[in-house]
């Protein structure tokens, strides 16, 4: 796909949501929307990687607290730690922040 552009704030409606959401290999851009959080149905696999996302990764991802699976954060530019609060998503198994990832390193181990 080339979509482009940022993630839309109503992507937080879709609380219904409940697997595979493959975002990977756009060129969407800017901050992932706090409203992101609000998709607290999504059980499996979230893929965000090889885009152009930047700035902190909100907060309110950890209230994703259903999520099993993994979730694809690679090969973007986002910046900051990784927030405390993806701690509270106890069943992930993984959380891929590999190459071109712009997190502090101390913070980069979960």
């Amino acid at each position: 796909n080339s979509f482009s552009g940022s993630l839309p704030t109503q992507i937080g409606a879709m609380t219904g949501m409940r697997s595979s959401m493959n975002l990977n290999y756009n060129s969407f851009s800017g901050s992932l929307p706090t409203q992101i959080g609000a998709m607290t149905g999504m059980t499996y696999g979230m893929r965000l990687d090889d885009n152009s996302f930047s700035g902190s990764l909100p907060t309110q991802i950890g209230a994703m607290t259903g999520m099993t699976s993994s979730m694809g954060l690679s090969w973007n530019s986002f910046s900051g730690s990784l927030p405390t609060q993806i701690g509270a998503m106890t069943g992930m198994t993984s959380v891929m922040v590999g190459e071109g990832i712009g997190f502090d390193s101390q913070h980069a181990r979960v």
